[in-house]
C-alpha cells in the first residue's frame, strides 16, 4: 500500500510539473508567434504559428466604407485631477460620476494593448498639443480617457475644431465618461447642455447606477472574445453596438459622424474595457462592419492552416492568439 501511495504522489507531482511548465512556456517565456495570409478573388488562405501552446481566432470581416487608421494618439489630460471632483459634483443628480482614470497609466496600458496586436504607431498628446494635432489632418485615431477636453478644441459647439475634425474624417474612441459633457476653459470646468444630441442625435446614454450587461449584442462578441460587461456611459439606439448590453445600452458602439467615426466604450481603466478597446481598434471594426466568418482552434509548437470564403466583398482578416489574456494580433487586408 505504501508503494502504491508513493507512486500516486509521484504521478501527481509529475503532472503538476507538466502543467506548470506548460503555463510558463505559454505565458512566462518568450515565444515566437506569427501569421500570414494570401488572398485570391473569392477567399483567403491563412497560416498561424506558435513556438508555444496557444488558442487562436481568425476573424473575417466585411470591410465598410470607413477605413480605420494605422496611427493613434492617446490624449493625456494634465488637468484631470484638478477638475475631477467638480465633474463628480455636477453629475451627482444622476447618481453617477466619471470613472477615475489615471491618465498616464491608462495610456501605457492602451499603448501596450495595441502594440502586441500589431498597432505600433501610438503616441500620447497633452492638452497643449491637441489643437495642432487636430489641425494636422485626419489620418490618425484619437483615444480619449478623460471626462473633458480643453476649450482650444471643444466648447460644446458644432463649429468647434474637435467636432469638425471628426466630421471631416477623424476617428475618436471615448472611454470612461459621457462624451462631450464637459470642457476645461482656463481655470474652470464648464458643462455643455445638449452634448448628447450634438454627437448622438436622439440616442440614449447610460447615466445612472452602473449595471451588469449580460446579453450578447451580436456574433462579434464571441468572434473577438469581447469581455466588458459594464453598461455605464454606454449608448443605446444609435450606430453599431458590440460586446454586451443591458436594456439596449451597449458596452461598445461605433457610429458614423459625417465622414468620420465615433467609438464609445462603457467602463473605465479596468482590464476588460481596455482589452475590448484594443480588439475593436486592431481588428479594424467600423460602424458598418459585417462578420463574414470566424474560426477558432489551438496551435502547439507548429503551424496551422485554414481558408475562408469572402466572395467578392472587400474584406479584412484579423488573427489573434491568447486565452483570457491575449498576446498577439495582426490585421490583413484583401487589397
Amino acid at each position: 500500500m505504501r508503494f502504491k501511495t508513493d507512486m500516486v504522489a509521484v504521478v501527481a507531482v509529475a503532472l503538476m510539473a507538466v502543467v506548470i511548465a506548460g503555463e510558463y512556456f505559454t505565458y512566462g517565456a518568450e515565444v515566437d508567434r506569427g501569421s500570414d495570409a494570401e488572398w485570391d478573388a473569392s477567399s483567403v488562405r491563412y497560416s498561424i504559428s506558435s513556438g508555444g501552446s496557444d488558442f487562436y481566432s481568425a476573424v473575417l470581416i466585411g470591410a465598410g466604407a470607413y477605413k480605420v487608421p494605422e496611427r493613434f494618439f492617446i490624449y493625456v489630460d494634465d488637468t484631470y485631477s484638478q477638475f475631477y471632483d467638480d465633474a463628480c459634483d455636477r453629475m451627482e443628480r444622476e447618481g453617477v460620476s466619471p470613472y477615475r482614470i489615471n491618465q498616464r497609466e491608462a495610456a501605457e496600458q492602451i499603448e501596450k494593448n495595441l502594440a502586441f496586436r500589431g498597432i505600433r504607431h501610438v503616441n500620447t498628446i497633452s492638452s497643449g498639443g491637441l489643437r495642432p494635432l487636430l489641425e494636422s489632418g485626419y489620418d490618425f485615431g484619437l483615444v480619449v480617457t478623460s471626462y473633458a477636453l480643453p476649450s482650444s478644441v471643444y466648447a460644446g459647439s458644432a463649429d468647434d475644431l474637435f467636432v469638425q475634425w471628426i466630421k471631416a474624417g477623424g476617428a475618436v474612441y471615448w472611454l470612461g465618461s459621457e462624451m462631450g459633457r464637459f470642457y476645461v476653459d482656463g481655470k474652470r470646468l464648464e458643462e455643455v447642455a445638449g452634448s448628447e444630441e450634438l454627437f448622438f442625435g436622439k440616442s440614449g446614454v447610460m447615466c445612472r447606477e452602473d449595471e451588469t450587461a449580460d446579453e450578447k449584442v451580436d456574433a462579434f462578441t464571441d468572434a473577438l472574445r469581447l469581455k466588458n460587461t459594464g453598461a455605464l456611459f454606454g449608448l443605446r439606439g444609435v450606430g453599431h453596438g458590440f460586446g454586451y448590453s443591458y436594456g439596449g445600452y451597449c458596452s461598445a458602439t461605433l457610429l458614423r459622424f459625417g465622414a468620420g467615426m465615433i467609438g464609445v466604450f462603457s467602463g473605465g481603466d479596468q482590464y476588460e474595457p481596455l482589452d475590448d478597446l484594443g480588439q475593436v481598434i486592431a481588428s479594424g471594426l467600423t460602424y458598418d462592419s459585417e462578420l463574414l466568418d470566424y474560426r477558432t482552434g489551438s496551435v502547439v509548437r507548429g503551424t496551422v492552416h485554414g481558408e475562408m470564403e469572402c466572395g467578392s466583398k472587400d474584406a479584412t482578416l484579423y488573427i489573434f492568439m491568447g486565452g483570457t489574456y491575449q498576446h498577439y494580433g495582426k490585421r490583413y487586408h484583401a487589397a
